[in-house]
């Protein structure tokens, strides 16, 4: 009973994970917030593990305040094997999860929550449900595009946070099915560690906690999020109320400033609603079940439903101007992955049962292809701006940029200036010096005021914050005059200007 179940997770586990490591091991230095993880896990190693002031990386930061859960892992790792780890740990992750979903519905047969409606004259009768459900929600999670393009591209703690969200959901659904104080008391950990791991998957959990607490007309969820708030402080010795001041002051900047930064999301047009259609929609293309879900399946909707529909909402409610600083509204929809992953199969079946199965299996036939034809449009597509050396690509650190970087390291100027600004991470990180910008979300705002440089205000920050070097790629530097400085070396791509003595030692 166990055997096969067991080998069939392990296998589609497997095939989930090399769909996430393939290409980050085709492009390991590919990534823009892979180098800031690794440069901060790097000050943590240097403050012996405990919570650095700052992230050490950049010369205009303030008090560090990223949830610190994804820096320490890295920390764990020696300095030599951190890089070659950081390219495993989201799909580390992402697989936990997609092993998660497919365990979930094998216990789900087991507990008896799903009787098998098929006979023996049915075509699928022959398939175990502890077999079929687990393959198609195992195949829903490989083949959701936002789960897996986090996971290749760079590292980032969405997969962590992801993997967190899994297991709460799933204690959600125990809790829904048998209320037990137990069970709440167990999502406390979960709960606890995404308050430390990610901000955004805090936000999503917040929403959904609304959401699931205003169908099941119970707060104890929500309960749950408050304690473990209390939890993420205490358990961090205080450090978590600097994250949430920082989280809080992030969301006030963008209220503010996010329609000057990112115009093109603050209206509704041509542009802004085939970018809709086009990546919103198809980052999670099984959203697109819930029609038929709510079409055939009845009403109320079951607590899975009720799940995905509540992101769906905060996706729309997000995408309209006034709330638009609570972040990407795509990015909601990863919350509904896993819902609609143990959802959809149990449907499927369900309605295989009445003899309306054809079009509906070809439907999640069609929306697996669209997910793996997004996936790998992705990667071609980060390959093809890789291979364009008429633009900059400052999340991808090729050869010429570690020509640079090496003589940078051996130059006895300790502060670097980079042009373009999100080179600043990559920079930092292979040199070891500091460079401009910021770690520190309470300090964004101030940090934004001054930067990034421009041709008419890079004397002043040179000056200002005794810059050394200026990094400078041929791409980006238009406009630029850098006759006040000494060029100190030259690539095909890049440029290393020198600023007379190094004052900043």
């Amino acid at each position: 009973m166990w055997l096969w179940p067991v080998l069939l997770v392990a296998l589609l586990s497997a095939v989930c994970f090399l769909t996430r490591i393939y290409w980050r091991l085709r492009h390991p230095n590919f990534g823009n917030d892979t180098w800031s993880h690794l440069g901060t896990a790097r000050e943590i190693r240097r403050n012996r593990f405990r919570a650095p002031p700052t992230s050490g990386i950049h010369y205009t930061d303030g008090p560090w305040d990223y949830p610190p859960v994804l820096p320490y892992l890295i920390a764990l790792f020696p300095e030599k094997r951190a890089l070659g780890a950081s390219r495993h740990i989201p799909a580390v992750f992402d697989t936990l999860s997609c092993a998660a979903t497919g365990i979930f519905l094998f216990l789900v047969v087991q507990w008896g929550r799903f009787p098998w409606p098929l006979d023996q004259g049915h075509l699928l009768a022959a398939v175990p449900a502890e077999l079929l459900l687990p393959a198609l929600g195992m195949l829903g999670w490989t083949f959701s595009p936002m789960m897996a393009i986090d996971t290749f591209q760079h590292l980032s703690p969405r997969p962590i946070g992801n993997f967190l969200m899994v297991i709460t959901i799933i204690l959600m659904l125990a809790y829904s099915w048998s209320p037990r104080w137990e069970l709440l008391a167990m999502m406390l950990i979960p709960v606890t560690l995404i308050y430390l791991s990610h901000k955004f998957t805090l936000q999503a959990l917040t929403f959904l906690n609304f959401g699931i607490a205003l169908f099941l007309r119970q707060p104890w969820f929500l309960v749950v999020q408050g304690i473990g708030f209390l939890a993420a402080v205490a358990f961090s010795g205080g450090y978590y109320l600097r994250v949430i001041r920082g989280h809080l002051a992030f969301m006030k900047y963008y209220i503010r400033n996010g329609p000057e930064k990112y115009p093109g999301k603050y209206g509704i047009n041509r542009e802004r609603l085939l970018k809709i259609l086009k990546l919103d929609l198809t980052g999670n293309p099984f959203i697109y079940f819930l029609a038929p879900v709510l079409w055939l399946g009845g009403w109320p909707p079951d607590i899975l439903t009720a799940m995905a529909l509540t992101m769906v909402v905060v996706y729309l409610l997000v995408s309209l101007n006034p709330l638009l600083f609570l972040g990407e509204p795509e990015r909601y929809f990863e919350t509904a992955a896993f819902p609609l992953a143990v959802s959809v199969p149990l449907f499927l079946v369900s309605r295989a049962a009445e003899g309306r199965e054809l079009l509906l299996w070809a439907l999640f036939a069609a929306l697996a292809a669209l997910g793996a034809a997004r996936i790998y449009r992705e990667m071609k597509g980060r390959e093809e701006q890789m291979a364009d050396r008429g633009r900059v690509i400052e999340h991808y650190v090729d050869p010429e940029w570690l020509e640079a970087c090496e003589f940078m390291k051996k130059s006895p100027g300790q502060r670097i200036l980079t042009v373009p600004e999100y080179a600043q991470w990559a920079t930092g990180y292979f040199t070891g010096k500091q460079v401009q910008g910021s770690e520190s979300a309470f300090q964004y705002s101030e940090y934004m005021e001054e930067f990034p440089a421009t041709p008419q205000n890079i004397q002043t920050l040179v000056r200002k914050y005794q810059v050394d070097l200026i990094f400078a790629a041929r791409a980006a530097s238009k406009g630029f005059d850098f006759s006040f400085a000494r060029e100190g070396f030259a690539n095909e791509r890049y440029l290393v200007y020198e600023t007379g003595e190094p004052v900043s030692r």
